[in-house]
């Protein structure tokens, strides 16, 4: 996450600040994501910037995970 993160342009320094902060926060969840990224009034370039970032970091964290923690992910997912 944090690679991707710091992939964000330095003119869009308050996209990666919340990337940051959310990342690092142990609440994080998606809607404390999503509620401060649309604070942003962001462009639809940034967002997809965004969101291919987002994408990015899934896959790099799937590539670390064993199995078994694949599927307490995927658990943990379905629940919300």
């Amino acid at each position: 996450m944090i690679e991707s993160v710091n992939k964000i342009p330095e003119s869009s320094k308050s996209v990666r600040d919340i990337a940051l902060s959310n990342h690092q926060s142990s609440s994080g969840d998606r809607s404390n994501l999503r509620a401060n990224i649309q604070k942003l009034n962001l462009t639809n370039t940034q967002r997809s910037q965004i969101r291919e970032i987002m994408n990015s970091s899934r896959q790099e964290m799937s590539q670390i995970l064993t199995d078994e923690q694949k599927q307490v992910l995927q658990e943990r997912v379905q629940q919300r």
